[in-house]
This record gives structure tokens, C-alpha cells and sequence, in this order.
């Protein structure tokens, strides 16, 4: 299903309508809407899985890392940004966090 936002400015103007910039979804140029993706049974299963582990009333305990003074390489070199992705999600959560905020890179 395709949507935009409409935004009204301070005097209640309406703004040009605009596509939804953190959208999941967006069509095909010249459209240019955002679209609501439909969710199979799989999705559906999994979102219902995740509210459960994510309640809006459950603890939270947050690891705060800057991921480049984190670690290096074997070889002794900073590491890529794809290679800081693949590490730092199991160990932060063998050490019980339920969130990681990044300092900037």
C-alpha cells in the first residue's frame, strides 16, 4: 500500500508531501511514495517473537562501545566496519546486555 506524509507548517500551511524517511519500503521512481510491506506468516512469527523479548516495561542494560578502540585485527590494524559487524553482538550479549549504542567511528 503506498503512502506519503503531509506535514502542515508553523502558520497550518501544508507542506509538499513527502515520502517517510525511516520507511522499510519505497516504489519505484517516478512515484516516489513509500509502500507498507505486506508480512508473510514467517514475519509475523518472528514480530510477534520480538515483542516479547523486547517489552516497552522490561529491563534494559545498555554497552557502550567504541568499536575501533575496541579491538584490532590479528594483524594489528584498526578494523573495517564490516569486519567491527561481525564480532561484537555475541560477545556483548554472553556479557547479559540487551543493547549496544556505538560511539562514532
Amino acid at each position: 500500500m503506498p503512502y506519503k506524509y503531509e506535514i502542515l507548517g508553523p502558520g497550518g500551511e501544508p507542506q509538499p508531501a513527502t515520502a517517510d524517511p525511516l520507511g522499510f519500503g519505497a516504489a519505484s521512481r517516478p512515484d516516489d511514495v513509500s509502500v507498507v510491506r505486506r508480512l508473510d506468516r514467517h514475519d509475523d512469527a518472528r514480530m510477534t517473537a520480538r515483542a516479547a523479548r523486547n517489552r516497552s516495561d522490561a529491563p534494559i542494560s545498555i554497552c557502550e562501545r567504541h568499536l575501533p578502540s575496541w579491538r584490532r585485527t590479528p594483524e594489528g590494524r584498526w578494523p573495517t566496519r564490516t569486519e567491527l559487524a561481525e564480532t561484537p553482538a555475541p560477545s556483548v550479549a554472553e556479557m547479559s546486555f540487551t543493547h549496544i549504542e556505538t560511539l562514532p567511528i
